[in-house]
């Protein structure tokens, strides 16, 4: 039991905040539930991004520090780990020169747990396990070694853990098999705020000339380059667009423009506030994660529900298909199957789709789904021990 009356919380992220995506979002809901803690008295999200080294004030009590982190060629590993260790470190060092009692450190990024092993222990410290990163990994010899590197990382880390967070039951068994700590389920979902901005988008029908959307990560887990032979096939009834940026934007640009296709458009990174005008120009939303990532569940896909669209998904064998297959408008094929996905596309557009389906999703939602509610497990796991 801490003895402060009014403590701090410094919450660590790799990624920028508030516009990093599904991390940002999660970090977000962290930081406004956490302050309504009695005993809390500031919070300071500690991120990185290219912006300069700044800090703001994001709520009242709630602060941004930003640490410059210029951009780098991901796909050189040796320069990477060098680049990713040192903002690591750098994010702790800030956030330890916050005087926070609490510092919550949340994963992707699996080199932030470095600094937990090597600097002194903070009198609270929670580990937020967004992504079981060493599960991610294809199979190969030295694949195997950096998956056995990373597990026992975290194996050290959690050691000195007060408290463990996973989003869901695999990531809680995962975390019990190689720690012997029993975590505890924070699920991804959609904010009720969030619910609240997709719900003002109308039910429509669909267009003859089908707006298909990928909202979010352009990276390697979304295997995007399947929706070449989608855009092939309808070439005439189909315009594809890709609403983001990251590790594999180049490449598809570069694919893409090799196919002669001119029914697909790349817009790049988006601010949040411009997501809800995309999501309503599309008939159907679209995303995939790769046979590596089962164990993932990408939240941006309870955002496309809450729309009112269809939504075609190409999902491995995992949470992410057993929680997505329960909802109304949704078609699931097996990732990279392209007649799959060409079978669940024809599928989709004959989908009977309405408000009441919508509503049904809704409900479903905010059931099971609503972030603030999620929230509640690691609040009061929190107030016990402070």
């Amino acid at each position: 039991m801490l003895s402060y009356l009014k403590m701090k919380i410094s919450i660590i992220t790799s990624f920028p905040f508030p516009n990093g995506k599904a991390t940002a979002n999660r970090v977000m809901v962290f930081a406004e539930e956490l302050i309504k803690i009695e005993q809390i008295k500031n919070i300071q999200i500690v991120s990185s991004s290219s912006d300069k080294n700044n800090s703001t004030e994001f709520r009242p009590f709630i602060n941004i520090t930003n640490i410059q982190s210029l951009p780098f060629n991901k796909n050189n590993l040796i320069f990477r780990f060098y680049r990713e260790l040192l903002i690591s470190i750098r994010l702790w060092i800030t956030a330890k020169q916050c005087n926070a009692n609490i510092i919550i450190i949340t994963i992707p990024s699996a080199l932030l747990l470095v600094p937990i092993i090597i600097f002194k222990k903070p009198k609270v410290l929670i580990l937020d396990l967004r992504d079981a990163v060493w599960t991610y990994l294809p199979k190969g010899y030295i694949n195997n070694i950096i998956s056995f590197f990373l597990k026992a990382l975290f194996k050290m880390a959690s050691k000195k853990a007060d408290l463990i967070v996973v989003t869901n039951k695999n990531e809680a068994s995962l975390v019990k098999t190689i720690s012997g700590e029993s975590p505890i389920i924070v699920a991804n979902g959609i904010s009720s705020k969030k619910l609240t901005t997709y719900l003002k988008i109308p039910v429509k029908p669909i267009s003859k000339q089908v707006n298909l959307s990928y909202i979010g990560n352009v990276g390697i887990a979304q295997e995007l380059e399947v929706l070449i032979s989608l855009a092939e096939r309808y070439r005439a009834s189909l315009n594809i667009n890709i609403i983001g940026d990251g590790a594999k934007l180049k490449f598809l640009k570069q694919e893409f423009e090799r196919s002669k296709l001119n029914n697909i458009f790349f817009h790049g990174s988006i601010p949040p506030e411009l997501v809800e005008i995309y999501m309503n120009k599309a008939d159907i939303l679209f995303a995939q994660i790769g046979n590596n990532f089962s164990s993932a569940i990408p939240t941006k896909v309870f955002e496309y529900i809450a729309s009112g669209r269809r939504v075609l998904l190409g999902l491995p064998n995992g949470p992410a298909k057993d929680i997505f297959s329960k909802f109304h408008g949704v078609k699931i094929f097996e990732v990279g199957d392209v007649s799959g996905l060409i079978r669940s596309y024809n599928e989709i557009l004959e989908v009977c789709f309405d408000e009441h389906s919508r509503q049904k999703n809704i409900d479903y939602l905010a059931n099971d789904f609503i972030r603030e509610k999620t929230i509640l497990n690691l609040t009061n796991k929190l107030n016990e021990i402070i």
